[in-house]
């Protein structure tokens, strides 16, 4: 039986996409606004691509059923918005802006499987079409399909490489797919284009962490906490890297830090557990095992075995 010698830590890594947003891993995150310009920009290509395609017939019909639509999308009415996106194309199947209109509003439904199809339809019509490849990407990885995902939001990049947030995308989705190597380059790149995009430092600090590389990760779990001080997450994370540092004390700090934050975040509840049975504190430790018995069980069984079986605690992922 191996002695539980150096504690593991679970690593939450906080997912950062904004618009559409395929949720975040910790939380639910939902810009509107942003969604609606994203529609908004879609369809405002019908007109000029209907006039392009020659289909002067039927456009002042086409155009107000994609205008009922996007008033309807702007409401959350979405279903009804369905219906209009979907007269409009079968009045005129050739317009690539309702299939994008068409695919915003599955993916605010969280259809995903039928946005992919609205999207692939987009770039069908139009492969450079930059909103649609990085739409498509966030639908792949709204159902856990990283490998998509990277090669939608690889293509995006590929026509604008300026763009921190899809750049941060890509990186993400190769960490998911435990290429860290790569996470690290590109989240590096989008850090450079835009320091101050919340949640890419902190995304960048867990690829970092996975291959070790402490003391690094830990300057970018600090950058992120400048710019989002209240995400337990973060907090965390700061923990983690500060434990593989070896700094078991600021470590404790950080993560009491989060659990003050979010009272009923597990994760950071068995690695503030871990860390008090690092220091000898074994009181505060079974402190955590009581805590985590009514909000993660398994995990609250897992401590208590680390601290009275002399066992190895195992990495977990959320």
């Amino acid at each position: 039986m191996k002695r539980f010698n150096s504690p593991t830590f679970l690593l939450l890594l906080l997912i950062f996409f904004a618009s559409p947003s395929p949720g975040q891993r910790t939380q639910e995150v939902l810009n509107k606004e942003e969604n609606a310009a994203q529609l908004q920009t879609g369809a405002t290509s019908i007109s000029s691509v209907a006039a392009a395609s020659n289909l002067t017939s039927g456009e002042d019909e086409l155009t107000a059923l994609n205008d009922r639509g996007m008033e309807q999308f702007s409401a959350e009415r979405y279903d009804e918005a369905l219906v209009s996106f979907g007269k409009a194309i079968r009045l005129k199947p050739q317009v690539f802006g309702v299939y994008f209109n068409l695919g915003m509003t599955y993916y605010n439904l969280k259809r995903y499987e039928e946005a992919i199809t609205s999207f692939n339809q987009v770039i069908r019509l139009k492969p450079d079409h930059l909103k649609a490849l990085t739409c498509l990407g966030d639908a792949y990885f709204s159902l856990n399909r990283f490998a998509e995902a990277s090669e939608s939001f690889s293509r995006a990049v590929k026509l604008n490489a300026s763009d921190p947030l899809t750049m941060g995308k890509l990186g993400t989705s190769y960490y998911y797919l435990g290429k860290h190597e790569e996470a690290i380059t590109y989240l590096q790149r989008a850090v450079a284009l835009g320091s101050d995009l919340p949640t890419v430092n902190n995304n960048l600090g867990s690829a970092l962490y996975e291959l070790k590389r402490y003391r690094e990760a830990l300057s970018y779990f600090e950058r992120e906490m400048r710019i989002t001080p209240d995400a337990a997450e973060v907090h965390n994370n700061r923990g983690v890297a500060l434990a593989g540092m070896g700094r078991r004390r600021a470590a404790i700090e950080s993560l009491q830090k989060a659990v003050s934050l979010k009272p009923d975040y597990a994760i950071a509840h068995f690695n503030l557990g871990i860390s008090y049975f690092a220091v000898n504190d074994k009181t505060n430790a079974l402190a955590q095992v009581k805590r985590l018995r009514t909000l993660a069980p398994n995990l609250a069984q897992e401590l208590f075995a680390g601290i009275y079986q002399n066992l190895v605690i195992t990495v977990k992922r959320t």
